[in-house]
């Protein structure tokens, strides 16, 4: 898995050499994580906020992980900030 991983970051860095715009998939990592959820719970779904609190995510990728999150919250019946 870690080598498919490497594989396409390798390859979306050298489209992106070439002028292509191609998005890089990153995991989030926990200190991320826990940045993007203290500022939901500060700031709620205002993911320009959000987004500007996490710092190292677009606001694509904050609103996409804020919908997964939150999503996962209700599943487990745990309180959604």
């Amino acid at each position: 898995m870690a080598f498919v991983q490497r594989a396409a970051k390798v390859a979306a860095e050298a489209a992106l050499q070439e002028g292509a715009k191609v998005a890089v998939r990153e995991e989030w990592t926990r200190e991320e994580h826990a940045r993007f959820v203290a500022a939901v719970e500060f700031h709620g779904k205002d993911w320009k906020l959000v987004a500007k609190c996490v710092g190292t995510k677009t606001l694509k990728q904050t609103q996409h992980h804020g919908r997964y999150f939150l999503r996962k919250l209700k599943r487990e019946g745990k309180a959604i900030p």
